[in-house]
């Protein structure tokens, strides 16, 4: 196989599958909303956003809807009462909760009664999709703990096969949301697996951000998984994650 059909393949067949499951995100950040969606539109899943409660339950009513990541603090929205009211609803709808804090025991009480998981931030962005197949696979309809759903994953996961480069693949890289002179950086990829490229660049790059790596031939979407200093400097290694963004 050449490096040519390499990027080919792992970059259009592994994500070109039927859209499967229907989630929906509910949070009043935008960014957070686009950031779990690339994450999450894969061909598994199809991704909706909501900015507010009531956009929510609005949706709710249009669509059939699997999974409901919710987030604790809503303005002005009482997430509790919110549960309830998408349980009603819309009770085949699963609910996942997602908060920056340790609830107390009074809503614990109520994160088990009505959603199926609890995220507490910063959780693996990269275990969400997995997470997504766990509950629909194996039809999860209860509340579970979310370490241990976790350590069930990571212990049944397949690692994927790096395939290494014959020759170093140069690309422009596009940093998101970076000032117009840092839009740009030349890097090499010097291996590809069906999840993801290595990359060697001349530029830090911090994890979570989004990338697009472009050249003659196509553009790839990604987010910065890791990155670490090469034993020179200005000499960067990093790992980008494939990412299906909405155009």
């Amino acid at each position: 196989m050449t490096d040519r059909e390499k990027v080919s393949l792992y970059t259009g067949g592994a994500y070109n599958g039927a859209k499967k499951w229907k989630l929906l995100i509910v949070d009043d950040n935008e960014t957070i909303c686009a950031l779990l969606s690339a994450v999450l539109n894969s061909g598994d899943c199809v991704v909706s956003c909501a900015l507010t409660g009531a956009q929510a339950l609005e949706m709710l009513r249009e669509r059939p809807i699997d999974i409901c990541f919710l987030d604790l603090c809503l303005p002005g929205v009482n997430a509790e009462e919110l549960m309830v009211q998408i349980r009603k609803q819309a009770p085949a709808t699963r609910i996942v909760m997602i908060t920056g804090g340790d609830p107390d025991e009074a809503a614990m009480r109520e994160f088990r009664k009505h959603a199926i998981l609890l995220l507490v931030k910063p959780f693996d962005l990269f275990l969400l999709e997995d997470i997504v197949r766990e509950v629909m696979d194996k039809n999860i309809t209860t509340y579970h703990d979310y370490e241990a759903v976790v350590a069930n994953l990571i212990g049944e996961k397949r690692r994927h096969d790096r395939h290494p480069f014959t020759a170093s693949e140069g690309y422009s890289l596009h940093l998101s949301g970076a000032p117009e002179r840092d839009l740009r950086a030349s890097v090499d990829a010097v291996d590809i697996s069906q999840s993801g490229l290595g990359i060697r660049t001349s530029i830090p790059l911090e994890p979570g951000r989004i990338v697009r790596l472009c050249n003659n031939n196509e553009t790839i979407c990604g987010m910065v998984r890791w990155s670490v200093a090469g034993a020179r400097e200005s000499n960067y290694r990093a790992g980008i994650q494939f990412l299906k963004l909405d155009e």
